[in-house]
């Protein structure tokens, strides 16, 4: 009876015990399926910072998103972005949620610079400070790195040479700094977790932005120099196509003097547009002004300068320039303006609010040339239309008002700038019995004889002078003919 006890008794130690040893032996699985967890969290975490490290970084210099593609998981859901940029590589940043606790992520403090800040397990956010002083960590100047080191989160601030204790590594659920991102042709938008948001211009837009500022400037400068050539009474020679190769893209305008000046067409974007007018509510003032105008406005504003409108100095050369600056409140681009050649620059405001560069298609061409008539081009530079002469102004001097009596006779002498052998002149009398006509000295002097008829009385008539340039440019000079009374 006592061996069959100890049998049993026995077996059940045998029993227990290889229980006990399936329990250590899941134990030690579920321990190390959860450091494995943690290993391959703290790589995620560590691509998170560095992600992040290239996103707030872009704030601090000339760097755009150039791709972005989506990273899926098994269940087709997105896990995680790869974000190409244009000076940073390539990163990848998680979405959603993961396993692991702390969560790292940025702040934007008061001085509008993002530092590194810190979820620990019980769900309280701080700063990182560097080595437990009153430093702030900075997220676009330092790359943080993390591992875990005795079941603890520890983190490096100088490469992994000196680290420091930043929590337990417990395994518990957490979240990646990002929740989701926006992507648009223009920006992304990245969303983190607290719900602030950082904004990434992409290149392709930035390029567009840039080469539209470049061309509105090189229209701003022509139109400048259009205005001197008018002022100086010269016309246009010849007018040819710009070409890109495979599309015309503007014009260029030869004028007499052998100066040429190009204009461009307007490029997708809605830049505001410089252009130059007269004030007609100023009498006898012939003075151009730099004008702005805004594609969704359809007219024309003054475009000041400390509440006065800016005058057009030729001379000075001093055009507005349209510029591109980005905004450290949100990190996209508004359109800058400068008056002094490029020296100093200062936001395009509309009203009191900074304009921003955007992309939207414009709905009318910055620049339109057409012929109008033989004798001009209307050209239009930044929605200003702009007479141009096309030939060559014949510039005939002759009074044109003289008193006759009846059976008189008059010379009127002519004097004609700018003529040649191929110029003619044709007078036409408007009222039967007057006769008129041309006797030439040379090709710019000569004399117009006019003769009335005894039944010119009383009223008076015209004389209607056609002055050819012999190219299909013809002048046309009124003279008014009145019955001179006879003084008592």
């Amino acid at each position: 009876m006592d061996r069959k006890f100890n049998l049993l008794s026995l077996l059940c130690c045998i029993i227990l015990a290889a229980g006990c040893a399936k329990g250590v032996d899941e134990e030690l699985y579920a321990l190390d399926a959860r450091l494995v967890a943690l290993e391959e969290r703290c790589s995620s975490m560590n691509a998170d910072i560095n992600a992040l490290h290239a996103i707030v970084g872009s704030y601090d210099r000339y760097d755009f998103v150039t791709d972005v593609s989506p990273v899926y998981d098994a269940d087709g859901s997105i896990r995680a972005y790869r974000i190409s940029f244009s000076n940073s590589g390539t990163v990848t940043v998680s979405s959603g949620r993961n396993a692991g606790t702390p969560v790292i992520g940025v702040e934007k403090d008061v001085d509008g610079q993002y530092y590194w800040t810190v979820t620990h397990e019980d769900g309280t956010v701080g700063p990182i400070y560097i080595n437990n002083t009153s430093q702030k960590v900075s997220a676009s100047a330092i790359r943080p790195a993390i591992r875990i080191e005795d079941g603890n989160w520890m983190i490096s601030y100088d490469g992994g040479v000196e680290w420091s204790y930043l929590g337990k590594a417990t395994g518990t659920a957490g979240v990646s700094f990002v929740d989701h991102l926006d992507v648009s042709d223009s920006v992304v938008c990245f969303h983190f977790i607290d719900g602030s948001t950082v904004n990434v211009p992409t290149l392709s837009t930035f390029e567009k932005y840039r080469s539209a500022a470049e061309l509105i400037n090189e229209n701003t400068k022509s139109l400048q120099q259009l205005i001197d050539l008018l002022y100086r009474k010269l016309y246009v020679t010849d007018l040819r196509s710009i070409s890109d190769g495979y599309k015309p893209i503007g014009c260029r305008m030869y004028f007499s003097n052998g100066i040429n000046i190009a204009f461009y067409d307007a490029q997708s974007t809605v830049l505001p547009q410089i252009g130059a007018a007269m004030d007609a509510s100023v009498p006898g003032d012939d003075n151009y002004y730099w004008t702005i105008s805004f594609p969704d406005r359809g007219k024309a504003e003054w475009l000041e300068c400390g509440g006065e409108k800016v005058r057009m100095n030729v001379a000075a050369s001093a055009a507005p320039q349209i510029g591109l600056q980005r905004s450290a409140e949100d990190n996209l681009y508004y359109w800058t303006v400068s008056y002094d050649g490029g020296s100093t620059w200062e936001w395009l405001l509309d009203g009191a609010a900074k304009v921003r560069a955007s992309a939207l298609p414009a709905e009318n061409p910055v620049t339109c040339i057409s012929a109008t008539s033989s004798l001009f081009y209307t050209l239009t530079v930044n929605g200003m239309q702009i007479t141009v002469p096309r030939c060559q102004d014949l510039g005939v001097d002759i009074p044109t008002e003289v008193s006759m009596h009846a059976c008189d006779t008059c010379s009127l002498q002519y004097f004609i700038s700018n003529s040649d052998e191929n110029t003619a002149l044709l007078p036409i009398v408007a009222d039967e019995g007057f006769n008129a006509w041309i006797e030439r000295y040379n090709y710019t002097r000569g004399r117009l004889v006019i003769t009335s008829p005894e039944t010119f009385t009383s009223g008076s008539s015209t004389v209607s002078l056609l002055v050819s340039d012999g190219k299909g440019v013809i002048n046309t000079i009124v003279i008014n003919v009145k019955y001179k009374e006879d003084s008592l």
